[in-house]
């Protein structure tokens, strides 16, 4: 049974630790498991608190899923889910925008700063996160991720759907 004293701000704070050490940070992950085939997990643990986050790309298409779990004491209090589309060479940015809401540990849903650009190495890309309005806490999330090329008319170049909940 999880005690009545799970705090918001401690199950975000286990988010972002995870975070640090999550596919964004370290690359890919690299267990898998039969009960969920075609995904890559990716496991944190700390204290009572333990974190899932799972992903799958179709091999035939540039499309991917995944959602991430935390548990105390075996109880879930908090998921998110996303899916969408990225092509492989966008990926590096995308990576580095998620990393600076990590760094910063600024919950954007969950995703990376409502924009976000490196112009020295990719000067025609823009990310972009569009978080719906009212849901834009750590409690209740929800909104679409994209990047753009600039120069061509801001063309979406790929996005990720998210939403999330918190369990207590």
């Amino acid at each position: 049974m999880v005690e009545n004293k799970i705090y918001p701000k401690d199950v975000e704070a286990v988010f972002f630790k995870a975070a640090e050490r999550g596919w964004a940070v370290t690359g890919t992950a690299t267990e898998t498991s039969t009960l969920l085939p075609g995904y890559k997990l990716i496991r944190f643990k700390s204290g009572k608190f333990s974190v899932l986050d799972a992903y799958c790309v179709n091999p035939a298409s540039d499309k991917s899923a995944g959602f991430t779990t935390i548990w105390c004491d075996d109880v879930p209090v908090w998921t998110m889910h996303y899916s969408g589309r990225y092509q492989k060479r966008l990926i590096p940015l995308l990576k580095l925008a998620l990393q600076a809401n990590i760094i910063s540990r600024t919950f954007v849903g969950g995703r990376g700063p409502t924009t976000f650009t490196d112009e020295e190495r990719y000067p025609d890309l823009v990310y972009i996160n569009n978080v719906v309005r009212g849901r834009r806490t750590f409690s209740s999330f929800a909104g679409r991720e994209i990047i753009v090329d600039v120069g061509n008319l801001n063309l979406p170049l790929g996005y990720h759907d998210y939403r999330g909940i918190s369990l207590l």
